[in-house]
C-alpha cells in the first residue's frame, strides 16, 4: 500500500470536544442499515445529539498540527472506524488519537464534523465492509469467477464516490519515479484502505490478545497477533491463568484446553507432577 497512497492526516494536539453538554451523554442508537437515520431517533434529546459539533479548542493554524500517514501507522483504521460504539465518547476518543472527519476549510474554522456525520459515516462503512467481505470470500472460494472485475469496480465506485481532495504527485522511490495518491483528510484515507482490501484482496485478522483488527501477510498467513507486544503479553496471560488454575487443583490436561497451550509449555509453567 505504501507504493500507491500518502496520508498526511492531522490531529490537534490539544484534543477535542463537543460543544453541546447533551453529548456528554452515552446514548447508543441503533445501526440498521435499511431505515433513515433520523427516522430511527425520537425525541428532543436525540435531535439536539444529531446536531452536536465536534470542535477543537486550539487557535493555531491547522496546517501546524502533527500529522501523520494513517497507511503506514495504522493500515486497518477503517475497520477500527467502522466498529466504534454509536456514542459521543467513543467518537470523542477516536479523534483525540486519529483526527476529526472534518474538512481542512472547516478545520481552519475550528469546527470539526458533526455527530450526525460521525454515526451515518461509520455505519455506512461498516456495510460496505461487509460487502467487501462477501465479495473477498465468494473470491476465495472460487464462487465469483464470471464476474470478479465487474462487481470490485462496483463495490470500489461506490465506496469513493464521495471522496474529494485526493491528489496524485510523482515521487522518487528506489531510483524510480512512481505516481503516488496524496490524501490529507481522515474519511478519505480510510476510504481508499477499504478500496485497497478489495482489490488486493486483502485479509484482516482480529488480535487474539486486544481484538484490534490487522492485515494478514501471506509470508506469515498464522499470524495470530497485531504486535509483538501484544504476543508477549498473550504468553504471560495464559501463563498466569494456567498457575492459577493448577493452584485450584485443576489437572494438566485441563490446563492444556483452557489456555491452548501444549502440555510441554504448560509443565514448564507449573511442574509436571500429576496428570
Amino acid at each position: 500500500m505504501g507504493s500507491q497512497f500518502k496520508g498526511r492526516v492531522i490531529v490537534d494536539p490539544q484534543g477535542y470536544r463537543w460543544d453541546d453538554e447533551f453529548a456528554a451523554g452515552l446514548n447508543t442508537f441503533p445501526r440498521d442499515d435499511d431505515e433513515c437515520l433520523r427516522n430511527r431517533l425520537v425525541g428532543r434529546s436525540d435531535q439536539q445529539l444529531l446536531s452536536a459539533m465536534l470542535r477543537t479548542p486550539d487557535e493555531s493554524p491547522p496546517e501546524e498540527w502533527p500529522s501523520y500517514d494513517p497507511f503506514v501507522k495504522e493500515p486497518a483504521l477503517f475497520r477500527i472506524f467502522a466498529s466504534l460504539d454509536a456514542t459521543p465518547a467513543a467518537y470523542l476518543r477516536f479523534a483525540d488519537q486519529w483526527g476529526s472527519l472534518s474538512t481542512l476549510r472547516n478545520a481552519r474554522r475550528h469546527e470539526q464534523s458533526r455527530f450526525v456525520q460521525w454515526y451515518a459515516t461509520s455505519a455506512s462503512m461498516a456495510n460496505q465492509i461487509k460487502l467487501a467481505e462477501r465479495y473477498l470470500a465468494a473470491q476465495k472460494s472460487g464462487r465469483n469467477r464470471k464476474r470478479p472485475v465487474s462487481e470490485a469496480l462496483k463495490l470500489v465506485n461506490d465506496i469513493l464516490a464521495d471522496a474529494t481532495r485526493i491528489s496524485i504527485k510523482a515521487e522518487q522511490r528506489g531510483g524510480v519515479v512512481v505516481s503516488v495518491m496524496v490524501v490529507d483528510e481522515l474519511l478519505n484515507a480510510m476510504r481508499l484502505q477499504l478500496a485497497d482490501m478489495i482489490l488486493e484482496l486483502r485479509e484482516f485478522r482480529s488480535c487474539e490478545h486486544c481484538g484490534k483488527p490487522f492485515p494478514v501477510d501471506a509470508a506469515r498467513s498464522d499470524r495470530a497477533f497485531c504486535s509483538d507486544n501484544c504476543r508477549v503479553k498473550a504468553y504471560y496471560r495464559r501463563r498466569k491463568k494456567a498457575i492459577a488454575l493448577r493452584e485450584s487443583g485443576t489437572t494438566l490436561r485441563e490446563i492444556v484446553k483452557e489456555t491452548g497451550s501444549d502440555m510441554a509449555t504448560i509443565k514448564k509453567w507449573v511442574g509436571s507432577k500429576g496428570k
